[in-house]
């Protein structure tokens, strides 16, 4: 089994048993046209975990309990898809373009985050009215390819939280687990 099978195992089981309403809102897999349809947007290849992870479950339907927590949505390709496109559209409406091509005031991780607001190389996968996780495509040097940052629309990016969508993933896992099964021991 891959580590993404593993981990969607893993929160699955214990969602089902602890918090089975954050199950039901999530979606059934991307196909492959709509995976490769979301890379052809951005014009580059989707780092090979995100896309096994989409074939598992096509992010979450909107107003579900979220698997994220909070107000949090996990973005199916055609979310994702939706804020990409309207962040072009900022980045190229010239009265808004500075803002959203210019250097963002919140970065914290300059050697591994693009000092700009809106990256195009950025794809959204998790959405909480304009503040975002992204995977990071284009990264500074010392940065990984397919990192996961923090974005706020206040201030743009700021941060990495993990240095791929795995572990990005694996840390939802390990919430529940400590969650739900410490009060188990």
């Amino acid at each position: 089994m891959s580590r993404i099978a593993e981990i969607w195992q893993r929160i699955e089981s214990v969602l089902e048993l602890y918090d089975p309403k954050r199950l039901e809102g999530l979606r059934e897999g991307a196909t492959q046209t709509n995976i490769q349809a979301l890379e052809r947007e951005i014009a580059m290849e989707l780092p090979k975990e995100f896309k096994e992870s989409l074939s598992i479950h096509d992010g979450q339907e909107s107003r579900s309990s979220s698997i994220l927590g909070g107000a949090w949505e996990l973005l199916s390709t055609s979310g994702a898809l939706t804020q990409i496109r309207m962040y072009r559209e900022l980045t190229q409406d010239k009265k808004l373009s500075s803002m959203f091509l210019g250097p963002s005031d919140g970065l914290k991780d300059t050697a591994k985050i693009k000092n700009i607001y809106w990256n195009s190389c950025s794809v959204p996968i998790g959405d909480n009215s304009g503040n975002h996780f992204l995977l990071d495509l284009d990264p500074e040097p010392k940065g990984t390819y397919g990192q996961v940052i923090q974005f706020t629309r206040a201030v743009g990016p700021e941060r990495v939280v993990a240095q791929s969508f795995a572990d990005w993933l694996e840390k939802y896992a390990k919430r529940y687990e400590r969650r739900f099964l410490s009060k188990q021991n």
